[in-house]
């Protein structure tokens, strides 16, 4: 059964030397392993955490089939009692939570209903779906709840994985991995979802902002890049025989008018030496925010 376990010195980051203490450089971060906290209940993972304007700690965590999270008010210290955001339902696990802090700063949370099999059968009623939920009050009560969209029922032609940014024009892009178009073949793409009113209403269709096809692009993680008017997302992408990190950009200006084909310029390698193709690098994510000096660490498998 996996933990959730939250590694906090001041910075986090998702490269991890274990066991010892080293001198950094500009480009690199070691894990404090002095450091090392479990939070949260014993059968928590998928942990997503933020610090919030008011300098708590926010995280948010799949736990028993739904969503929870947790606050520290002293910087990890030690942690409130968790709160319920998401409860799963009869047949559907609620998985894979996102949370950002809004401009009004409120809280918004995304997740992913995902039905399982009962009995070994599929129910054609319950559907793979991306949600919302929003808190006024820094996580102590989740209220306006929004369905935003449903794929199929069935595992080969689900959606996956929201992931939420705020532009500066306080328009909301909410980015989750879709397969439910494409049910006579294995492929998926990446979509959007807009929301002009802090995440209470949304854009009835999904547009799709990357798509590669006969591939799989996959697990979105998008962010604003500091002083360059960008949005920047990456995304695992098989193109050749194993799945490797690519960047997705748009400026602010663009603002995905076209979707982002395979061989434009707005789709470029993640890595700065090429591996080799039976090697897989995939499920990203940013466990840091943007440096002050620009660099930007994301973490994959």
């Amino acid at each position: 059964m996996r933990q959730i376990f939250i590694w906090l010195m001041g910075v986090f980051a998702p490269v991890m030397v274990l066991g010892q203490h080293y001198a950094v450089n500009s480009k690199t971060i070691a894990w404090d392993q002095t450091t090392l906290k479990q939070v949260g209940s014993g059968n928590g993972n998928y942990a997503r955490m933020i610090q919030l304007s008011n300098g708590n700690l926010f995280c948010v965590y799949e736990s028993a089939g739904g969503v929870e999270c947790i606050t520290s008010n002293d910087l990890g210290k030690s942690w409130q009692p968790p709160v319920i955001i998401a409860r799963p339902v009869p047949g559907v696990n609620m998985a894979v939570p996102e949370i950002l802090e809004l401009k009004d700063h409120s809280l918004l949370a995304s997740y992913n209903p995902r039905p399982h099999k009962v009995n070994g059968d599929w129910d054609t009623t319950k559907h793979f779906a991306i949600c919302t939920k929003k808190s006024y009050d820094k996580g102590k009560t989740w209220r306006d709840e929004r369905l935003i969209y449903e794929a199929q029922y069935n595992f080969d032609d689900g959606c996956w994985e929201p992931s939420q940014i705020q532009l500066p024009s306080g328009e909301i892009q909410l980015f989750f991995s879709n397969e439910g178009v494409y049910t006579k073949s294995n492929e998926q793409n990446i979509s959007i979802f807009r929301s002009k009113d802090n995440g209470l209403g949304w854009t009835k269709r999904p547009e799709i902002v990357s798509f590669r096809p006969g591939h799989r692009d996959g697990m979105p993680v998008p962010i604003i890049l500091k002083g360059k008017n960008e949005i920047v997302f990456s995304i695992e992408d098989n193109a050749g025989a194993t799945f490797k990190p690519s960047i997705i950009r748009n400026s602010i200006g663009q603002n995905w008018k076209k979707t982002v084909g395979p061989d434009d310029a707005e789709r470029t390698y993640a890595l700065t030496h090429k591996l080799q193709d039976t090697v897989c690098r995939r499920a990203l994510f940013k466990a840091a925010a943007q440096w002050r000096n620009g660099i930007i660490l994301p973490k994959h498998t």
